[in-house]
């Protein structure tokens, strides 16, 4: 049986993480007919990459946190299930201030916080080749709450700085104020990927896709709903203007509905 399916290993280890830590999986997959498709196998078998498939083997799951195979190993993500169809992985989480986000580059690569709290889950672990589709969901201090979703969002690999990449809305109540850092790089105090002159990982105390620099920060300091300094604070510009601050963000991506 596993002499069929040698070829395919070598082939699919790329695509789908430690084949040797899963070969049981082979083992009582061996029947099905798409067996030289291993990433298959893993899907078919219990394997999930997406929060959207524990939502398609399961529709009551509930919000909270899964082990996904990201980036070819296995993770834990928070997956949010109940909001705007479910299915949602979650990279980024902010509500009450209590984890600083003004970390260097190896923290905002790595990952940070807990995600039964405020978390960025790490740069390396978000989409990287494939398309995604990217909910943003933003609350103000007075409870009101805007949404906005991209198609086509990637966060491409560490040799370019995690460049972000959105394609169009979809579809949302908030300003399209991301846009405008659109194939920027990632950048830290530490590290500045920006085409500038100015140091906006140190002006504005965070990790961001910084366009000259600020549009869209939702990594900045957590400041109260209004306060006196400039584009400081978690900022989407269309809501807050430049001296006001939001009081929770989540960012997630899930693989495109289909039909």
């Amino acid at each position: 049986m596993l002499v069929g399916l040698l070829p395919s290993i070598g082939m699919a280890k790329n695509e789908c993480g430690d084949v040797k830590s899963r070969l049981y999986i082979m083992l009582h997959c061996h029947e099905k007919p798409d067996k030289h498709l291993l990433c298959s196998l893993f899907k078919n078998c219990g394997t999930k990459t997406h929060c959207s498939d524990i939502l398609d083997d399961d529709e009551s799951a509930q919000s909270g946190i899964y082990s996904v195979v990201v980036d070819g190993a296995e993770h834990d993500v928070y997956c949010e299930m109940d909001l705007y169809g479910g299915g949602w992985t979650v990279f980024q989480k902010r509500f009450d201030g209590s984890v600083d986000f003004n970390r260097n580059w190896t923290e905002y690569e790595d990952g940070f916080g807990n995600l039964n709290g405020e978390f960025w889950l790490g740069d390396q672990f978000v989409p990287i080749e494939t398309s995604n589709d990217l909910l943003i969901r933003m609350v103000q201090f007075d409870g009101t709450v805007h949404y906005i979703e991209y198609m086509d969002f990637k966060v491409q690999n560490a040799s370019v700085n995690y460049r972000l990449h959105i394609g169009p809305v979809i579809s949302g109540n908030a300003t399209d104020d991301l846009k405008k850092h659109d194939r920027m790089e990632f950048t830290t105090y530490d590290a500045d990927n920006t085409p500038y002159s100015m140091d906006c990982g140190g002006d504005f105390s965070s990790g961001w896709w910084f366009q000259s620099c600020v549009y869209a920060n939702l990594n900045g300091l957590y400041l109260s709903a209004v306060h006196t300094s400039s584009f400081q604070g978690i900022i989407w510009y269309g809501i807050t203007g430049k001296r006001a601050s939001l009081q929770a963000t989540d960012m997630m991506y899930r693989p495109p509905l289909e039909g």
